[in-house]
C-alpha cells in the first residue's frame, strides 16, 4: 500500500527543545512528535487520540535543513504556571525559523486516521474541526497543506530525517503528557535524496 504523504508550508515557527530555559532556541526542523500533533489537529482530533499512530511508520523531510533564523523578545509564561502571577510572565528570547517547506509521510495508518486525513484535504466540509492549523505553538499557522503522491517526492532533492544513533539531532518522537516514562526521543541525521529512502522510516510506538 502506498504511503499517505502530506506536503506543508509554514512561514514562521519555533520548535523549542524541552531543556531550553531563558533563551528558547529552536530545532531546525519540526520533530516527529510535532508533526503527529499537526496531523491529529488536521483531522479534528486531540492528542488523546495519538494512540492511533501506535505501530505505524512515519518519515519526514524538509526542503532546507538549515533555515533562516531570527531572535525575538517575547513575554512568555513559565511552564506549569496559571498565568495569574505577574512574576511568572516575563520577557524571554525566542529563536524563530522561517520559510519551512516539508513532507511528512505515514505507512500503515489505521482507517481511523487515514480516512479523515484524506477527507479533510479533498472535501473539508465533511470534517468538523476548530481553529487554525498550526505546527507547534498555536500562533505558528500552516500556510499550505495538501496531499502528495510518491512521484512528487522525486521532483526535488529533499533533506530526509534518518534515524542515526550518531546523528547530531536529538528529537522527540513520542510525547506522553501523562507519563514521562512513555515519552521517547531519537537521534537523527540528514540525508539528501529524491524520493523516500527506505532507511528514513521509523516505527511509532511508546517507549
Amino acid at each position: 500500500m502506498d504511503p499517505l504523504i502530506l506536503y506543508y508550508e509554514i512561514p514562521i515557527a519555533s520548535f523549542r527543545p524541552y531543556q531550553s530555559r531563558e533563551y528558547q532556541d529552536s530545532y531546525p526542523v519540526p520533530p516527529p512528535s510535532t508533526l503527529i500533533g499537526m496531523s491529529l489537529s488536521l483531522c479534528g482530533l486531540s492528542m488523546d487520540h495519538r494512540e492511533f499512530f501506535s505501530d505505524c511508520e512515519m518519515c519526514s523531510a524538509v526542503a532546507d535543513s538549515n533555515p533562516a533564523r531570527s531572535t525575538v523578545l517575547r513575554r512568555m509564561r513559565r511552564l506549569g504556571d496559571s498565568g495569574r502571577d505577574p512574576k511568572q510572565r516575563r520577557p524571554e528570547y525566542q529563536e524563530l525559523v522561517t520559510g519551512i517547506r516539508g513532507i511528512v509521510a505515514y505507512r500503515g495508518l489505521p482507517a481511523e486516521l487515514a480516512k479523515p486525513m484524506k477527507t479533510v484535504l479533498t472535501t473539508p466540509e465533511k470534517i468538523i474541526r476548530y481553529g487554525g492549523l498550526s505546527l507547534g505553538e498555536s500562533s505558528f499557522l500552516v500556510d499550505v497543506i495538501r496531499l502528495f503522491g510518491l512521484p512528487d517526492t522525486t521532483q526535488s532533492n529533499w533533506s530526509w530525517l534518518i534515524p542515526d544513533m550518531k546523528g547530531s539531532l536529538d528529537l522527540p518522537v513520542w510525547i506522553d503528557t501523562n507519563s514521562s516514562s512513555l515519552t521517547s526521543k531519537m537521534r537523527f541525521s540528514f540525508q539528501s535524496a529524491e524520493g523516500i529512502p527506505e532507511n528514513a522510516w521509523l516505527k511509532l510506538r511508546p517507549s
